[in-house]
């Protein structure tokens, strides 16, 4: 929270919404207060005063209903330094440039208020308000108020405790008369005898000082140019700054007996006065007058290395601040992106359980309103069981059917009533359906319970997938994930095609399980890839074909391989390579294809740390692979 508000007392909503705008800037180091009226003024007063904040300004509006003079009046004691703003109709005028006289007012505003003007006399005031606090660092307030101003007092504030008496003499100076009469000072000592050859002249690249080494000389530039070199973290060497006539060399690590910061090269035919520390001693105590000369001067190009630090250090921080909130900014849009993507993909998995939820009604009303008073004993006794086996057991793969229909085949009539009964799960009860005088006529009777019940279990396996997905798109705006589970892919898998059981009726099914043991993963993300793969296989078939899956665990146990393979159309070549990209579909015009259902299906099977793939020839199919790793154990 920041240490200081702003109070804008204001009942008019263009002139609020202009003090809003202009107030907008500063917001990062001033809170700002809004009240309509005197009373709900005072009210954010008590609450700047129980949280411990400061009263930085107060804008107040002078007009019938938020008369403010007597308001700004009582804040005079409490808030001696706050900064008090009047906005007031031209008529007002006078009375206001007499306030402002007086030193009642810092400033005031006619109506209507311009945004431009506005925002300047709040910098203007606000810094006036800061450099009032003597106690606090001035610099971070450099990045939203007036930063020329705010460095120049930090610097007179700095240099303050070090000046001396002396030293005030030549504060008028500029920087240029300094380093003149400093360098003819210096010319007219050494005029007189140059034994240690001080006054001298280099050519271009000379080397004047080189980073991290000691330096024992300071070097008066009388004419050319020398500029300073640093190296960067990759060892580059890299300009810093440049120094012309009157600039001082090797000034830090000459005062202060550290290292070089900085490499010093010539850029051009330079003439230097150059002091080693005896003679620079010598020099001093030589002429009296000298010494404040060179003090102010060494002092001012500290200041400048000092401003050009701070300067940097600002923009910066300014530059930080920047990304930040660009980056703040580019992670809400994308996690808007991410949402819609979401919606529309919950939009797209809810389209095929919805729509089986009702084909499931409207055959379990049909299955339901079926006269079962007139079913002999038998299908009532059995019907029971048969519907109870519906509801709870999984439909048994092909090579399963095959054989049980085979071991009873040659008690009944045909094939199709062999099938009918081990998908029933009525082999146990042979006999008393062969003791019936119509065999028809019992399986016919039966196959209405065994509809009903595998209806049911295809209503209830979708309201659920369904309150799961809801359940998804809640939890998005929390960190957390769906919890990996133990689970067993194949019965996964089996939910899914209950899903389409009433798509599948023309389509066969080849089920070619490997036995797999549990794995740990995200059983309702893995679903939905199920779904997308089977429902896509079923529209490449146009409902009518043969869909087959496989599934293998590798000889090491470390990878499960999940084959779907279908007879369809197939995918064009030209297609094949882009049916992963988001918005991308290869369903004709009117189908439901919004192509986000195999971008989805990546993104889960990668989250997984796995892979998927496809393969496909026109006219004869396509195969889609998954590729999980095997957890038996939780990671």
């Amino acid at each position: 929270m920041t240490q200081y508000c702003v109070l804008t007392i204001e009942d008019d909503p263009r002139s609020l919404s202009i003090l809003k705008l202009a107030l907008n800037p500063y917001e990062r180091k001033f809170r700002p207060l809004f009240a309509k009226n005197v009373r709900e003024a005072y009210a954010c007063l008590e609450e700047i005063r129980l949280e411990r904040q400061e009263l930085a300004m107060v804008i107040a509006t002078e007009s019938f209903n938020t008369s403010a003079s007597q308001l700004l009046v009582d804040l005079e004691p409490h808030y001696p330094n706050c900064r008090k703003i009047l906005t007031c109709d031209v008529n007002q005028l006078a009375s206001v440039i007499t306030a402002v006289n007086e030193g009642r007012l810092d400033h005031c505003f006619t109506h209507p208020l311009q945004l431009e003007n506005t925002t300047q006399a709040i910098k203007k005031e606000l810094t006036e308000f800061i450099l009032d606090q003597p106690k606090i660092d001035w610099l971070p307030y450099g990045s939203v108020l007036d930063s020329q101003k705010i460095i120049r007092a930090h610097i007179d504030k700095r240099i303050h405790a070090y000046r001396s008496d002396f030293i005030r003499d030549y504060h008028s100076i500029s920087d240029d008369e300094l380093s003149e009469k400093v360098c003819n000072a210096l010319e007219a000592f050494f005029a007189k005898s140059d034994e240690s050859r001080a006054i001298r002249r280099y050519s271009p690249s000379h080397l004047l000082t080189k980073e991290g080494e000691p330096n024992q000389y300071l070097w008066f530039i009388t004419k050319g140019e020398v500029a300073l070199y640093k190296r960067d973290e990759h060892g580059k060497r890299r300009e810093v700054v440049r120094h012309g006539k009157g600039a001082i060399i090797g000034g830090m690590s000459f005062v202060t007996g550290e290292k070089s910061f900085s490499t010093a090269l010539t850029l051009s035919q330079t003439h230097v006065i150059k002091l080693s520390k005896t003679t620079f001693t010598e020099v001093m105590h030589s002429n009296s007058a000298l010494l404040p000369l060179f003090t102010n001067l060494l002092l001012r190009h500290f200041n400048r290395r000092l401003q050009r630090s701070i300067h940097t250090k600002l923009q910066l921080q300014h530059t930080f601040e920047s990304l930040e909130a660009a980056q703040s900014q580019l992670v809400e849009n994308e996690k808007m992106v991410v949402l819609g993507q979401l919606v529309a993909g919950v939009a797209h998995e809810l389209n095929n359980p919805i729509a089986a939820i009702l084909r499931s009604s409207d055959t379990l009303i049909h299955e339901i309103s079926q006269d079962t008073e007139g079913f002999n004993p038998t299908s009532k006794s059995l019907g029971k069981h048969v519907l109870e086996r519906a509801l709870r057991s999984n439909p048994i793969s092909t090579s399963e059917l095959r054989h049980k229909s085979k071991s009873i085949a040659n008690k009944l009539q045909t094939k199709q009533q062999a099938k009918l009964i081990v998908n029933m799960g009525l082999e146990q009860h042979l006999d008393r359906i062969l003791a019936h005088q119509d065999v028809d006529e019992v399986l016919d009777q039966l196959e209405h319970y065994y509809t009903a019940g595998t209806t049911l279990r295809s209503i209830n396996v979708c309201s659920q997938r369904i309150a799961d997905m809801v359940k998804s798109l809640k939890s998005y705006a929390r960190s957390d994930e769906e919890s990996t589970q133990k689970v067993d892919i194949h019965e996964g898998i089996e939910d899914t095609l209950v899903i389409f059981e009433n798509r599948l009726k023309n389509i066969s099914v080849e089920r070619d399980y490997h036995p797999i043991a549990e794995t740990f993963c995200r059983p309702i993300a893995l679903q939905q890839v199920w779904t997308n793969l089977i429902s896509n296989a079923l529209d490449a078939m146009d409902n009518n074909g043969q869909l087959s899956i496989h599934t293998t665990l590798d000889a090491n146990e470390q990878e499960i391989e999940i084959v779907f393979q279908d007879n369809g159309s197939g995918i064009d070549p030209e297609q094949l390579e882009h049916i992963f990209e988001l918005n991308f579909t290869t369903k004709k015009q009117g189908d439901f294809g919004l192509g986000i259902g195999l971008s989805v299906c990546q993104q889960i099977v990668h989250q997984h740390q796995g892979t998927i793939s496809v393969a496909s020839t026109i006219g004869v199919g396509t195969q889609m692979v998954v590729r999980l790793p095997f957890k038996p154990q939780s990671t």
